[in-house]
């Protein structure tokens, strides 16, 4: 299965739902918090 990072912030519901969906499908992410960091912003 391929790699998947999802960017989010704390109060994005889209996020949260985004989230819930991945881990219902058994599917493992790497989770990027950008709500604080500019430089991960940019990156996205």
């Amino acid at each position: 299965m391929a790699d998947v990072t999802i960017y989010t912030t704390l109060l994005c519901p889209y996020c949260f739902r985004a989230k819930g969906l991945l881990q219902k499908k058994g599917v493992s992410y790497t989770e990027i918090d950008v709500g604080m960091d500019a430089g991960k912003r940019r990156e996205m």
